[in-house]
């Protein structure tokens, strides 16, 4: 093991450590400010009342060295210690917390009036809040610690000072991108590089004192005669951690990413995918996500792989045209040993379609029920295609030949998208009305309750279904007294809310067989709940237009039980703790009966999203970034987005109900569960992942 000290012997203003037989071999040098005295902590008796306010890192958990001007150095062992001791603290009181966390910049009247700061122009930050900060020293693509920050992200470039990431204009409440910052000016900061290199090491230590210096000038604008914080290196080398310490690591030195490690852009794709796998919809007829046909795809239909369990592969994208058959675009034999693929318009481009269009849907829904329902053949040669391709309407043929057969096997399709729940939306919808001759109402039932698929429509494709209708039921295969029979079991016309809206295309989305989160909106269409089978409604700040016209609803509408959760506004400010106790009674005592509960809010991003977080955190007993990323998943195209202080609560509540959790199951252990993520870092991952959308990456 390799020290910083010892690193550092070269380098003639720094010291290194006592002497050791690896230093026989090392350049000695002066020791011009050597001291074996840790750095000094506040005193704990300034704020008795309060765990966070001495330093997780000073005795007795060791001693430190100094190795530059009020830079310490610790071993990892020591870090890591520290950091397992952090994790079963409490956070520290929301209301310490905020709305400092929300920023505060001193020019920003704006959030200052909102949040009633005008006349504590001057307030400090929190000081009952200490944390620990990782710093990545450098411009690192690799090497990193779970947590960490880099140094050109918390400095200002321009000066030793922290950046200042508050905002100047506006009223925020989802600065999630500022959270790293803000903690780390409250926080004891630890350097670490990945490299060992001299010159490395060199702009590890200056950016220490840089890191000191930032604090005293933040200490002097914030709070004066507030605690001080402590600036360290970690003299470890970072193959030491990777050995030794791995659950510290997020990505190694070669590039390659921990198994344990958090990418919430990686985890949300997988709830994605295991949310949307394929399964069928109709005979022969799979939906599911582009995953489900990529070679050696983990997720295998039957467990056979893709090209062996699907003949047909049809993916839904947009700019392209539905393929002809009327102008054989597609030529196929029906060779069930050959491959085809081919593409379709996504939902929402079929807007208004022409007459040529609504012949080339018709044709292509003919087509897909042929391949997939047992028919006599023509017995006429047709064109074998292997591996054939047909993009934007054009045939790919790769190979050819003449065949004469006496029937024409049946073929599986799958129909494909990236998300499997939105651009193969139109086209599952359309399939069922023509294959199954149903109402377009009733293929949206069909589809969610019977075949349990979570799916994303348009209202444009709404508009579009219900003009394709007649004709798709028109040229359907189920005979016409069946289709006209069942078009009169649907009793209320749900496509039509109670209150005169039209339905927008999207139901509320299904987070677990018991909870739907939904807006305003689903709440007020109580004909479409009661087809879903919600009979109970929990609304959270905002109440639904009908409830002021209880008394003349149709009593088939009315709810079994209806919970309006008031003065609880998505402004930052109130408090969502002292709700959420409430609120998931209602949902579990409708879980007991068997019955089904809408959440929602005004828009079902924010409140009624905490209240399913919180649900799934203790229905399932999982850590809150998994629980988060399972409702963010399951909402679809809709990303939830719960304020900042919702957040940091819901960690605080999730920390104290793992903990009971543990208790329940016999664990008489007193301490709190560890948080399996600072705050800093769920916001920070939480941050990245809205980028990663609003960038148009995903």
């Amino acid at each position: 093991m390799i020290a910083v000290s010892r690193r550092v012997a070269e380098l003639p203003t720094y010291t290194k450590r006592s002497p050791s037989p690896s230093d026989s071999i090392r350049k000695q040098t002066p020791k011009p400010f050597l001291t074996s005295t840790p750095p000094t902590s506040p005193r704990r008796d300034a704020f008795p009342q309060d765990k966070h306010t001495f330093a997780l890192l000073s005795s007795p958990l060791g001693r430190y060295e100094q190795v530059a001007p009020q830079v310490f150095a610790l071993t990892v062992a020591q870090l890591d210690q520290a950091l397992q001791q952090e994790a079963k603290l409490p956070l520290t009181e929301t209301k310490d917390m905020f709305p400092w966390l929300h920023g505060i910049h001193r020019d920003n009247w704006a959030q200052r009036d909102f949040f009633r700061w005008h006349d504590r122009v001057d307030a400090s930050s929190p000081r009952t809040y200490r944390g620990i900060a990782l710093v990545h020293a450098g411009k690192p693509s690799t090497g990193l610690l779970e947590g960490a920050i880099g140094a050109d992200d918390l400095l200002d470039p321009k000066r030793d000072a922290f950046v200042d990431l508050d905002a100047v204009h506006g009223v925020s409440l989802r600065n999630f991108h500022t959270q790293q910052v803000k903690c780390a000016m409250l926080s004891d900061v630890v350097l670490y590089t990945s490299s060992d290199a001299r010159e490395d090491v060199a702009i590890m230590l200056n950016t220490a004192q840089r890191i000191v210096r930032a604090q005293q000038q933040f200490s002097e604008q914030w709070h004066g005669n507030g605690p001080s914080y402590n600036v360290y290196v970690i003299e470890d080398t970072f193959p030491v951690i990777e050995r030794d310490f791995p659950h510290l690591v997020n990505i190694k030195r070669d590039g390659t990413r921990m198994p344990s490690s958090r990418d919430f852009i990686e985890l949300e794709q997988l709830e994605m995918r295991k949310m949307s796998q394929a399964s069928e919809i109709s005979q022969n007829v799979y939906l599911g996500c582009d995953c489900d046909w990529i070679e050696n795809s983990t997720v295998q239909p039957d467990g056979k792989p893709p090209r062996e369990q699907f003949g047909i592969h049809i993916r839904c994208e947009d700019y392209v045209a539905i393929p002809s058959i009327r102008n054989n675009e597609i030529r196929d034999s029906g060779d069930a040993r050959h491959v085809l693929e081919c593409v379709f318009p996504s939902s929402g481009c079929l807007t208004s379609p022409g007459p040529e269009e609504e012949q080339d849907l018709l044709d292509f829904c003919d087509w897909m029920y042929k391949q997939t329902h047992e028919q006599a053949s023509s017995g006429k040669a047709q064109t074998t295609v292997s591996s054939s391709t047909i993009y934007g309407g054009v045939f790919a043929e790769t190979s050819a030949q003449n065949s004469m057969t006496p029937a024409k096997q049946t073929r599986n399709v799958l129909l494909t998208c990236k998300d499997g729940y939105t651009e193969t939306s139109l086209l599952a919808l359309c399939y069922l009305v023509y294959a199954e001759g149903l109402s377009v109402d009733q293929a949206f039932l069909k589809l969610h309750l019977d075949k349990r698929r979570n799916f994303y429509c348009f209202s444009d494709d709404v508009a579009t279904l219900l003009a394709l209708e007649p004709l798709l039921l028109n040229a359907s295969p189920v005979p016409r007294a069946q289709v006209l029979t069942g078009l009169h079991q649907t009793p209320l016309p749900w496509f039509q809310s109670s209150v005169g809206q039209q339905f927008s295309g999207n139901l509320p989305s299904r987070i677990m067989d018991h909870l739907y989160l939904g807006n305003l909106e689903h709440a007020d269409n109580l004909a479409m709940l009661k087809a879903l089978g919600i009979t109970r409604i929990l609304s959270v700040g905002e109440h639904p237009a009908w409830q002021m016209q209880l008394r003349h609803l149709d009593s088939r509408l009315k709810p079994e039980a209806h919970l309006w959760v008031r003065q609880i506004q998505d402004d930052g400010i109130d408090p969502l703790a002292k709700q959420i106790e409430r609120c998931l009674e209602f949902i579990e005592e409708g879980f007991k009966q068997g019955q089904r509960t809408l959440v929602h809010c005004r828009v079902g991003v924010s409140r009624s999203a905490s209240i399913c977080i919180a649900d799934v955190v203790r229905r399932l007993a999982l850590p809150l970034p998994e629980a988060y990323l399972m409702v963010r998943a399951r909402r679809l195209n809709v990303i939830i987005q719960p304020n900042l202080r919702f957040m940091y609560e819901l960690l605080d509540w999730t920390q104290h109900e793992l903990t009971k959790h543990r208790q329940a199951a016999g664990d008489a252990t007193q301490e709190l569960v560890p948080r399996n993520m600072t705050w800093p870092a769920l916001a920070s991952r939480i941050a990245a992942l809205n980028r990663h959308y609003i960038s148009g990456s995903g």
